[in-house]
């Protein structure tokens, strides 16, 4: 009958907790997350008549490093006679260039006073870091009328990709299984404890 020695025990033991906090960190190294920043500005910024543009910023940080965006959503309030008038747009500034996206051109949001709106599922911006300054933009393109940004928030909806430690973590197990193996092999005794008479 062969048994293992209570050394032999003890290794294989020491190799089953690595195994399984192995797995744990492969797990949690292999899987990806999603969260969502948000922030808003109540502050109103008057909009010249026929003028030069304004905007309301809000600076959005605390994602981890390697995180991307995914989902971009806004709301905001933009008081004034006649939105015709207005170029609205949004911004960010990376990567050495503005990134804009385009709410309203002149003319596209209609004689009717104010525009009050929520805009989601934006992905002009998917792949870039939420840690951003974030604008909306206003231009008043006719005179004789003024008004103002109200409000402005925004939600951003980010990543965080898989890890990339699995691969050391992998190879610095198989190094140290590889070692137990051996000492496995070298304190592992066979005892025969049947007789014959």
């Amino acid at each position: 009958m062969a048994y293992y020695s209570w050394r032999d025990s003890y290794i294989l033991k020491r190799i089953l907790f690595t195994a399984i906090i192995l797995t744990i960190c492969l797990v949690f190294s292999s899987t990806s997350y999603s969260a969502e920043l948000n922030d808003y500005s109540a502050y109103n910024v008057d909009i010249p008549d026929n003028g030069q543009q304004v905007n309301s910023d809000l600076g959005i940080s605390g994602a981890p490093s390697g995180a991307v965006i995914t989902d971009f959503r806004v709301y905001y309030e933009i008081r004034h006679a006649n939105p015709a008038d207005l170029d609205v747009w949004l911004t960010t500034y990376y990567d050495g260039n503005w990134h804009d996206y385009f709410l309203y051109q002149q003319g596209e949001a209609g004689p009717a006073a104010d525009i009050i709106e929520t805009r989601d599922n934006l992905h002009e911006w998917d792949g870039a870091s939420p840690n951003q300054t974030w604008y909306i933009v206003v231009r008043d393109n006719v005179s004789g009328d003024v008004g103002y940004i109200d409000f402005f928030e925004i939600w951003v909806t980010y990543t965080l990709p898989p890890s990339g430690d699995i691969d050391l973590i992998s190879a610095v197990f198989d190094e140290k299984a590889y070692r137990h193996n051996e000492t496995i092999y070298g304190e592992m005794e066979f005892r025969n404890n049947n007789t014959t008479g």
